[in-house]
């Protein structure tokens, strides 16, 4: 599967790599900011971009001890990890995984589909695979926007496709005053071709929203939110 996709696109090589790559990624990647280490820049963002594809890879691994519940065609698990409630939500969807991924990569048109999102701003280019990417988050009942400024790793391994990302610190973006940022762990989306026109789609939230609201609150909103992009992603993908 994974060389037949490779041959159907050929700009599928920006985003191979090997499983071996990803196990030997730095374990101290993602304690590694951009504004207090001595190392090249672009070796920084690539490090903590690979921590994330680690993490995401991590995470969906399997279902082990998960809580979960159904909604619709969307199966909703959820975990408490370091603190944080972790969502994981997956469903099929009847489109190729080639469209579902260009639909989520580079994410130009993320906010046709996610109501939620204020748009997404790449702030820093290493290469066609890896960036740095600030996300706004809208406004979401007594929580008020966040922009979140994370490293991203776009990816082909394991016979799916990945899209990264974590939180990263850096003076290329700095927090603007009056605004909270929010802090993502290991997350992203990850797409698993199953036959031409169909795939297997799985969306990982690990995000803390920071300020000062009840936690239960913010859960509960970030879950509905999440679980309502998801329904909307299901129906643009099959529309275009």
């Amino acid at each position: 599967m994974q060389q037949q996709l490779y041959m159907m696109n050929e700009s599928l090589k920006d985003f191979m790599i090997s499983e071996e790559e990803v196990a030997l990624s730095d374990e101290n990647s993602s304690d590694c900011n951009i504004d207090d280490c001595s190392t090249n820049l672009d070796q920084v963002v690539r490090r903590i971009a690979l921590s994330a594809l680690k993490g995401l890879i991590e995470l969906t691994k399997n279902n082990d001890r998960w809580s979960v519940k159904k909604v619709n065609e969307i199966t909703c698990y959820s975990k408490h990890i370091g603190g944080r409630k972790v969502l994981k939500l997956e469903s099929f969807i009847e489109t190729s995984a080639q469209h579902l991924w260009s639909i989520l990569y580079p994410g130009d048109n993320t906010t046709e589909w996610n109501t939620q999102c204020g748009g997404n701003e790449i702030v820093y280019r290493v290469d066609n695979a890896t960036d740095i990417i600030c996300t706004i988050s809208n406004a979401l009942g007594p929580i008020a926007a966040r922009d979140f400024v994370s490293a991203r790793k776009a990816a082909f391994t394991k016979g799916a496709y990945y899209l990264a990302s974590q939180s990263i610190v850096t003076d290329l973006k700095p927090e603007e005053k009056g605004k909270v940022r929010g802090e993502n762990g290991p997350c992203g989306f990850v797409v698993t071709p199953i036959s031409e026109d169909s795939c297997h789609f799985v969306w990982v939230y690990n995000s803390s929203m920071k300020g000062w609201l009840p936690q239960v609150m913010v859960d509960q909103a970030a879950s509905a939110a999440l679980i309502g992009a998801h329904q909307r992603l299901l129906t643009y993908a099959k529309e275009r």
